[in-house]
């Protein structure tokens, strides 16, 4: 290996990452194709937040080595990361997790060996199919049961995906047990204890984060701020600052509706929801007699307001004395009274580190406990399976109605339509009935023709008259040359009486 690019993750490691970019592109001057300067400039360039850089520069080391598994986790983290910082729902989005994804499948093909591959598979499908991504962790520590980045995603998909708070702390438990000053496990435990209402245990982790780690001062003070504002809504204020406050300030319709004209007010908080820890109620009698032989005074009362106080007043003890075994055990016990078994499972493992003899006991606890979530959980699937079948039989029964009310409207259009059909044929034989008249016959022919026939001979008859007596003026001695009634020959008179007349109208 070249010895500047040695140098150059030494630099990285010493958390001096720019010095690093230094020496790497000094290399990458004199060699062009240098995989190993690609690579360790792709891994500095994503530290340093360069996320497009870091893009680059693997591609450019997988087109010189495409079988480099470790450039892959590299080109998948980046695109990942990009997707991050694009916006929701955008075509962008969905090109760059399509990049990640298919590095990471890429980089697991190349080598299925290493745990990281898997991490790294897990990273890019956490929030889309976290069974699958939990599926990849379970595959990693099977290679490695001590490898902490899977550790480190297994609380994040349980966190973020899942929205399971006691499942990541158990996972951020066991980073800390492989390595106790990891602040980043201090960190996400203090907002895993703020997203479950224990504000004094989420402000006292995250001062921690901070002494641990100085550089993400930043994000422990906005933290820090979330968990002073829910303090605020969880605690009731006195009866003369209720009073003041509802003689100075409108009420809260008011400022609602002027927030909403000017734009203002508080912006919402979209990584967590905030959360108010319910009225506490008592599961286990035994427990809470178990508690009085811890501290009789302080677990004298049953009643919810009692019990608050009292879980309150260990919490500030616990902020003293984090490794006090005793206070610990109660803190477990008190968690189990108020129902919260995966804290009070946490705190018991938690015993049996700092006192091995009280081991035993704090097993017995958890096996106890783990029964009891065990049957809650079953409950839980019982109860949402009933819920199942009565939505499907609701389902069936809306189906059943509505191909019942199908066929009752086919059933009556069709009734309808024969009803349409029998009318139809009645009113059409008194149609034919009332229009049908009979064809004349002979005999009515020849009243039509004599009809025409007799005016014509009248009208002839007529004419010749006219023409007669016309000739008679002009002279007695001449001789008659035209027809009348009386001379005219009696077969020209038959021919025209014969003669049919015109066909009537």
């Amino acid at each position: 290996m070249n010895e500047k690019i040695e140098q150059a993750r030494i630099l990285q490691g010493l958390g001096r990452p720019e010095h690093a970019r230094e020496l790497l592109a000094e290399v990458l001057a004199d060699e062009h194709g240098n995989v190993e300067a690609l690579t360790a400039m792709a891994d500095v360039c994503y530290w340093l937040d360069d996320y497009a850089k870091a893009l680059e520069y693997s591609e450019s080391a997988l087109s010189h080595a495409p079988q480099d598994a470790f450039a892959g986790q590299v080109r998948a983290h980046a695109a990942y990361q990009l997707s991050v910082g694009a916006p929701r729902r955008s075509a962008e989005r969905r090109k760059w997790l399509g990049v990640a994804r298919t590095a990471a499948r890429r980089a697991l093909d190349i080598d299925a060996t290493d745990p990281a591959n898997h991490v790294t598979h897990a990273v890019v499908w956490a929030r889309k199919d976290p069974q699958a991504a939990l599926a990849s962790i379970e595959r990693a520590l099977e290679l490695d049961p001590e490898y902490i980045d899977a550790f480190h995603v297994r609380a994040f998909i349980f966190r973020v995906a899942l929205l399971d708070e006691d499942r990541a702390a158990e996972a951020l438990h066991e980073v800390l047990r492989l390595d106790p000053d990891n602040a980043d496990a201090v960190h996400n435990l203090g907002r895993v204890d703020s997203a479950r209402g224990d504000l004094d245990d989420a402000e006292a982790r995250l001062r921690e984060a901070g002494r641990l780690d100085p550089g993400r001062a930043g994000r422990i003070r906005r933290d820090l701020d979330r968990v002073r504002t829910r303090r605020a809504l969880q605690s009731p204020p006195s009866s003369e600052q209720a009073r003041a406050h509802q003689e100075t300030s409108p009420s809260f319709g008011d400022k609602a509706l002027t927030e909403r004209a000017h734009g203002s007010g508080p912006a919402p908080e979209h990584s967590q929801p905030l959360r108010v820890s319910p009225p506490v109620v008592v599961h286990n009698g035994a427990v809470l007699v178990e508690l009085r032989r811890c501290d009789a005074d302080r677990w004298r009362s049953a009643e919810s307001a009692d019990i608050e106080r009292a879980v309150a007043e260990l919490a500030e003890l616990r902020q003293a004395r984090p490794e006090d075994a005793d206070l610990v055990y109660e803190s477990a016990l008190a968690d189990w009274l108020c129902g919260r078994r995966r804290a009070a499972i946490t705190r018991l493992r938690k015993i049996s580190r700092l006192d091995p003899e009280r081991a035993g006991q704090a097993d017995a606890h958890i096996a106890t406990l783990e029964a009891e979530d065990q049957r809650a959980a079953e409950a839980l699937a019982a109860q949402r399976e009933v819920r199942a079948r009565r939505e499907e039989h609701k389902a069936e029964t809306e189906v059943e109605r509505a191909a019942e009310a199908a066929i009752a409207r086919r059933q009556a259009r069709e009734r309808a339509k024969a009803r349409q059909a029998q009318a139809g044929g009645s009113n059409r034989a008194d149609l034919d009935a009332a229009v049908r008249v009979e064809r004349p016959g002979a005999a009515a022919r020849n009243r039509w023709h004599w009809l025409v026939v007799v005016p014509l001979i009248f009208l002839v008859k007529m004419s010749l008259h006219g023409c007669a007596t016309d000739n008679s003026h002009q002279g007695t001695d001449r001789q008659r040359s035209v027809y009348t009634p009386t001379t005219m020959d009696p077969d020209v008179l038959r021919r025209l009486i014969e003669t049919p007349g015109p066909p009537p109208r």
